[in-house]
């Protein structure tokens, strides 16, 4: 992050900081095939100056006013997340209809389920089975 002060010289570099080890924390919700995201936590760990042009200043009362700050826009982002939800599509062409979703993270992986329950007429599902199981060099279009 760099700092810009305005001077009556002009726009001039004031400080510049390296934030690492940022931790998000959020919540999901699942209602349906909504989904819609909860902030928990906004929190830097880690605070370097690289620069400051005044002289030094504490990375630990900077982390801390930082981190305040992260507390308080997190009540203005959770207010403007409130307002949108991610409808993931329930209905496959016709055919099949998702139920059951579920999101999970773990270990720098996200994982999303949900249940498949076939639709379709039963020529359809004739269909759909001899195009799954045609030889893939003869297969055309559905």
């Amino acid at each position: 992050m760099t700092f810009y002060v305005e001077t009556a010289t002009g726009i001039q570099r004031a400080a510049e900081v390296t934030l690492t080890n940022a931790k998000f924390g959020y919540t999901l919700v699942i209602d349906n095939m909504d989904i819609m995201i909860a902030l928990d936590e906004i929190k830097s760990t880690d605070v370097s100056i690289d620069y400051c042009s005044w002289g030094t200043f504490s990375t630990i009362v900077f982390k801390t006013k930082l981190n305040l700050l992260f507390q308080t826009f997190k009540v203005w982002i959770n207010s403007w997340l409130d307002e949108r939800s991610l409808t993931f599509p329930s209905n496959i062409m016709g055919l099949f209809e998702l139920s059951n979703l579920n999101v999970i993270y773990y270990d720098n992986y996200l994982y999303c389920g949900a249940t498949p329950t076939f639709i379709g007429t039963p020529a359809q599902a004739f269909a759909l089975h001899h195009y799954l199981t045609e030889d893939p060099e003869n297969l055309q279009p559905l």
